[in-house]
């Protein structure tokens, strides 16, 4: 069975050993070199190579920043080993076809254990994304249950749809501006479409080598870090259709 038709069974698959261990220190360093442009505390945005902090406090768990287009040549070896994959493109070209949407912008977190779920990002709690997209994630120094390993609830791919596209066009302004696609705000708002429960969300632990493939209709979200020595770096990528 081809990855893309993994990833609408069961709404992701990791792909093992993605990277070679060369590949993967050169895509590591090149998240670290952006990362030394954003403050602490902050959400960062790079466009034509030019990284801009929000005021500090933005963003608790530590370091938040997106990537544009425009700054792609900042992450070189990410776009060699992912942009570039045959299997990447073949997979994005099966899901969607071949005029879509591809590597719109790339997302990364470097976070640490924050106390309260107050503080917690909106991308901690289970949910689906307010829009459709395929989304590779890969985690620099590995993730797992004790530093946040992403969680998903498998086989909520459909469901997740249903309530996209019924529930989050009714209530666009809550969606764009807020966190009213998480799991806990379907069961008060749209309970009648809700079938699964957060009971049911598994952790997926992978290496720093390792390609997570997710559809973000999917019932996803970050994992809490659970020890105050640890901390995780997080790369997600989307296309969309």
């Amino acid at each position: 069975m081809s990855i893309a038709r993994n990833v609408l069974n069961d709404g992701f698959f990791v792909i093992k050993n993605f990277f070679s261990e060369e590949s993967a220190d050169f895509v590591k360093q090149d998240i670290l070199n952006e990362f030394e442009k954003v403050n602490e505390t902050c959400h960062a945005i790079t466009e034509n190579s030019v990284t801009t902090n929000d005021a500090e406090g933005g963003f608790p768990q530590g370091k938040n920043l997106r990537i544009m287009p425009s700054s792609y040549s900042c992450i070189p070896n990410i776009v060699k080993s992912v942009f570039q994959s045959s299997v990447v493109n073949d997979t994005i070209t099966e899901y969607y076809g071949p005029f879509c949407q591809r590597f719109l912008q790339v997302f990364a977190s470097w976070e640490k254990r924050v106390v309260t779920d107050q503080d917690l990002g909106r991308h901690s709690w289970l949910h689906a994304d307010p829009y459709a997209s395929l989304k590779f994630a890969f985690f620099p120094f590995g993730a797992t249950k004790q530093n946040g390993a992403p969680r998903v609830v498998p086989n909520s791919r459909q469901e997740g749809a249903v309530i996209r596209q019924q529930f989050m066009s009714r209530n666009p302004s809550g969606i764009q501006g807020g966190i009213a696609h998480r799991m806990i705000d379907f069961y008060e708002q749209c309970p009648e479409l809700i079938t699964r429960t957060e009971d049911e969300a598994i952790d997926v632990e992978v290496s720093e080598r390792d390609l997570l493939i997710l559809d973000t209709d999917t019932y996803h979200a970050g994992g809490k870090i659970l020890d105050d020595n640890q901390e995780r770096i997080a790369v997600y990528i989307h296309s969309r259709p």
